[in-house]
């Protein structure tokens, strides 16, 4: 669908006039930083609430009721640290609680009490308190002026160490980070205040909080009650601290009041969120990449380790639940890949991308000062890309190889320390050993962390087949050469007939016992191969520098072309910082014929749990209470039963999950958690045809609380009275 609409972006660097679509129905395309919130005209878009209200940096307003949570949004919905937020943001803390015996994945989890809440492992909330351009002190003259790409690129990394330090020093109660808007052209400082202090409240089943499984992920119709609650404590003088049993609930500056009537057809909603990574400003070359290299070969990977963790877990109750956190977070990341890889086919983005890139090049060769200063941009581009292409596949195997495997990441790090004292004095060896030891011993247990040796090992197979595959500057000659005479197989099981490196304990006693010599003459044929694989890696990392460094470069003239072409400026690729979409709800048209309905109901959780399949499992007292017709206030007037989840327009991306849906009133109506399959596609291209994400609807939430578990307790904290 062409859009008729310019759409006039600006950012901090950028102040030009803002449009903002003249159809309330019809969203602009953009993730907003929060120095765009005043140049939006909300008020024709249909928000009810002022830009101050939104986001004032002198005072109270909807951002300070905003959460970072792990990778994940949620918000504050009382003032004594409740937090809402998605069943599978806190899947990896309920999984962490969970035992055979306390399976909390199952059976869900409930704090009656504030006794009973229990630390959320893993997760911390970060709450941005103020932010600050800093290109200026980044992008210096002199980094300006340096010709070479990789000189400029560590340049830009050393200017943003020291300007964090800086910022670090001058607000030492704030955790600082400075994020790249534009490559190469803008940076931001964010000052993060950080609460250490995290503790479960509430999380439904999963038969509730993941209905629908991988079957249902990243499609619609969906039927997810995906919310949990959690709570933030801080110390007794209300400063951030590690867990205390003294630490008591922290108040936030802004809660989100609960409208427990939730939302209708066409009605305006927005989101306030930290969206994770877009690729929107990049060159269709890019595009190729993601297409041919990074999303087929990453979902293979993805796929295999899915399914072995899945066929462990059918045997071995501690497997099910050790497995239960990897095996979503790995499934939740193949799906969205391989919608991005049909999304690509059929919505011509690349094609669309290098017609644009055509255009660019005529508006180039019509101007004669362009030619001077663009005329080699896009030969320089197709080179550089192409450079990145060829060292596709060993650059992703390098990275799942080293990642993912226990055996062989252990392996790496005792070979690196072996080459390291062989280079150094023999009578300096043992202070250079201690200096590493501490990090040493933390990296083993960090790549033992979720290790399953039959798996570790058949992972290797699988990688060593995939090795002996590449050709061309990707080719990796010590793999093809233990492969000439035998198989993966066969070298892995003789190779693991010897080594001890499937062993953490052995390992970790090996560098507590200070032995060099052993460690030195220890003869591991895992290390062997790890010697090799090594400088093969760090060649790699280096070429890859230097082209990431050639992208830098590039990319800052490729955005300020296509705004000179287009006479217009662009929102910066989102990054994990706070922004802001907004839209209305609505449904929409998958296919020729089809229309998609904005809402489910909870009659559609029954009528999927009677097909009987595994991922439609549901809590028989659900069941029961839909059949008794007891459901409470929380019914949709138009479909006359309790909804589920809805649909809206809004531009959203990994690291929405867990952003609060809001009304025109700043109210808390839904959780976002998802988009539809087509919607996938958006870290490269938004589109308002098919570009649609998914909320759990806050009168679902709030039945389950009401009905389902008892936990009326928490609705009474969050303001919602009972009729």
């Amino acid at each position: 669908m062409s859009k008729k609409i310019l759409f006039i972006f600006v950012f901090i660097f950028a102040l030009s006039n803002l449009k903002s679509t003249n159809k309330k129905h019809t969203p602009d395309e953009g993730m907003y930083p929060l120095s765009e919130i005043r140049k939006l005209d909300l008020r024709k878009a249909g928000m009810l609430l002022t830009s101050d209200e939104l986001f004032n940096p002198n005072g109270t307003s909807q951002i300070d009721a905003l959460v970072q949570l792990g990778g994940c949004t949620a918000s504050f919905v009382s003032n004594e640290g409740l937090i809402i937020t998605n069943h599978h943001c806190a899947f990896g803390a309920v999984a962490a609680a969970s035992t055979p015996e306390k399976d909390f994945i199952t059976d869900g989890f409930l704090a009656n009490n504030r006794s009973q809440e229990i630390v959320a492992k893993g997760l911390t909330c970060r709450i941005t308190a103020s932010y600050e351009d800093v290109s200026n002190q980044i992008i210096t003259d002199a980094i300006k002026q340096e010709p070479d790409a990789l000189k400029r690129l560590n340049g830009i990394k050393d200017r943003i160490r020291l300007v964090t330090e800086a910022q670090t020093k001058q607000n030492p109660e704030f955790l600082c980070e400075i994020s790249e808007m534009f490559i190469g052209k803008t940076y931001i400082v964010f000052r993060y205040q950080t609460i250490k202090d995290v503790r479960l409240v509430y999380a439904p089943p999963r038969s509730i909080g993941e209905f629908g499984g991988e079957t249902d992920n990243w499609v619609w119709p969906r039927h997810t009650g995906d919310f949990s609650f959690v709570r933030a404590y801080v110390s007794p003088d209300g400063k951030p601290t590690a867990y205390s049993k003294d630490n008591v609930p922290y108040t936030p500056k802004k809660f989100l009041k609960v409208n427990p009537n939730g939302v209708a057809d066409g009605d305006f909603v927005f989101i306030l969120g930290y969206p994770g990574r877009t690729f929107r400003n990049y060159p269709s070359q890019y595009l190729e990449f993601q297409r041919d290299y990074q999303l087929p070969y990453i979902s293979n990977i993805y796929d295999w380790q899915i399914d072995y963790m899945n066929q462990a877990s059918k045997i071995d109750d501690q497997l099910r639940i050790r497995f239960a956190s990897p095996t979503k977070s790995l499934a939740n990341v193949t799906k969205n890949y391989k919608g991005k890889l049909q999304g690509l086919k059929r919505v011509n983005i690349i094609e669309n991308k290098q017609q644009e890139e055509a255009n660019l090049k005529t508006f180039i060769a019509q101007n004669p000062n362009l030619k001077t200063q663009y005329g080699t941009l896009f030969d320089d581009l197709n080179t550089t890309y192409q450079d990145m292409k060829d060292l596709g596949n060993l650059n992703l195997w390098l990275g799942q190889l080293y990642n993912r495997s226990a055996s062989f990441a252990a392996a790496s790090e005792l070979a690196y320390l072996r080459l390291n004292l062989k280079n150094t004095e023999k009578s300096k060896r043992m202070e250079s050993f201690e200096k590493q030891k501490e990090q040493l011993k933390k990296n083993i247990n960090t790549a033992f962390s979720n290790f399953y040796a039959p798996m570790d090992k058949d992972f290797l197979v699988k990688l060593l087949n995939d090795a002996n595959k590449f050709e061309g500057k990707s080719s990796i000659i010590p793999i093809k050469n233990r492969l000439k005479t035998q198989t993966a197989e066969q070298y892995i099981n003789t190779t693991f007939e010897k080594t001890k490196l499937q062993d953490k304990t052995y390992i970790l006693a090996l560098i507590e016992s200070n032995d060099l010599d052993k460690l030195l003459k220890m003869k591991e044929p895992l290390i062997d191969l790890a010697n090799e694989i090594n400088i093969i890696r760090e060649q790699t990392a280096a070429e890859m520098q230097a082209i990431n460094a050639k992208i830098t470069l590039l990319l800052p003239q490729f955005i300020d072309l296509k705004m000179l072409a287009n006479n217009t400026t662009f929102v910066p690729d989102a990054n994990s910082t706070l922004r802001l979409t907004y839209g209305n709800v609505r449904g929409y048209s998958p296919a020729d014929g089809i229309y998609n309905d904005p809402f489910t109901t909870l009659k559609g959780v029954l009528e999927k749990n009677d097909t009987k399949e595994e991922d439609f499992e549901m809590p028989k007292k659900l069941r029961e209470i839909h059949q008794k017709g007891d459901l409470g206030q929380f019914v949709h007037p138009v479909y006359k039963d309790i909804p589920v989840a809805f649909l809206y327009n809004m531009d959203t991306t990994g690291g929405n999950s867990g952003s609060p849906v809001m009304n025109a009133k700043g109210e808390l109506v839904g959780v976002n958690f998802d988009r539809a399959f087509g919607a996938t596609i958006n870290d490269f291209a938004w589109n308002e045809a098919y570009s649609r994400s998914i909320g759990c609807d806050i009168r679902y939430v709030l039945f389950v609380l009401d009905k389902y578990a008892n936990a009326q307790h928490l609705i009474k904290e969050m303001g919602v009275t009972k009729n």
